[in-house]
């Protein structure tokens, strides 16, 4: 990755998007190294505990990536395009808080004792589904500085390491393994084929940006069907009031995307019908 970020024939946005991810690498790796002295280090070892360095760490790595995906730029309908991203992104943020919350983060005792609070890794993990979301929105967007290959690489990347974050408390009696041992090198390894990716269009002209498609987008009702399935299976449990309210929110997000959808739509038709009467 240090080597694209200062690399000529690459284009000025795809430099400062590998510099970017040089840079979240390599907080990754100082977060794996602290994550190794929190687990061997400490009088209790070995312990699954994540000290307060190492979760800092990690997140600013989710968000150094997050910024450098944020700084590419994008074809024409920008304005409208980022308003329905945003709102993609607020239900699959909602999704992955609910369904992280009832199968994994609502027994926080263990949580505790793996970090010491709850919502420092329920934050790291939710973004990590939100990246995932932006890397397949600006994968099949028009896109042109990175190659789409790169970016699909990137999101299973993301999307692998994630679950594994969450499966945390599933190894609570196994003092000797943490969700370090599966995401980070399972993160390495997609990341190592998205370098190779970029070696071989390297020497090749940047692609044209693609013209926006119009296809329906079925990540945000997925999402929205999701919580509310759920709602269906557990929303008598003992966090039903946080179900629901998931279920609330994520209609609302759906709703208010869909008016967007509408204005988006009425400011094409009204473009089509000013370039007709011109003829």
């Amino acid at each position: 990755a240090a080597r694209f970020a200062f690399l000529p024939t690459l284009a000025p946005a795809v430099r400062r998007f590998w510099q970017v991810l040089a840079v979240a690498i390599t907080l990754e790796s100082v977060g794996a190294v602290s994550n190794i002295r929190d687990a061997l280090g400490g009088p209790d070892a070995p312990t699954q505990r994540l000290g307060p360095v190492t979760l800092t760490l990690y997140m600013m790595a989710v968000f150094a990536v997050q910024w450098g995906l944020l700084r590419l730029p994008t074809g024409t309908g920008q304005r409208m395009r980022w308003a329905q991203f945003l709102l993609d992104s607020g239900t699959v943020t909602v999704m992955a808080a609910v369904f992280g919350w009832h199968f994994s983060f609502r027994n926080s005792e263990q949580w505790v004792k793996l970090s010491g609070s709850v919502w420092a890794p329920l934050i790291v993990i939710v973004l990590g589904f939100t990246l995932i979301v932006t890397v397949m929105k600006l994968a099949t967007s028009g896109v042109g500085a990175i190659d789409r290959g790169v970016l699909r690489f990137l999101a299973l990347a993301l999307g692998t390491s994630s679950l594994a974050g969450a499966a945390a408390p599933f190894f609570m009696g196994h003092p000797y393994i943490t969700d370090a041992h599966l995401s980070v090198p399972t993160a390495a390894v997609c990341i190592l084929f998205a370098v190779r990716r970029q070696e071989r269009v390297a020497g090749q002209a940047p692609p044209p940006p693609a013209p926006p498609r119009r296809g329906v987008n079925l990540v945000p009702y997925a999402a929205a069907a999701a919580v509310n399935g759920l709602l269906l299976v557990a929303g008598r449990g003992e966090d039903g009031a946080v179900i629901i309210a998931a279920a609330i929110a994520v209609t609302t997000i759906v709703v208010a995307r869909q008016i967007v959808a509408f204005r988006d739509n009425q400011r094409l038709l009204k473009a089509l019908d000013d370039t007709v009467l011109d003829l």
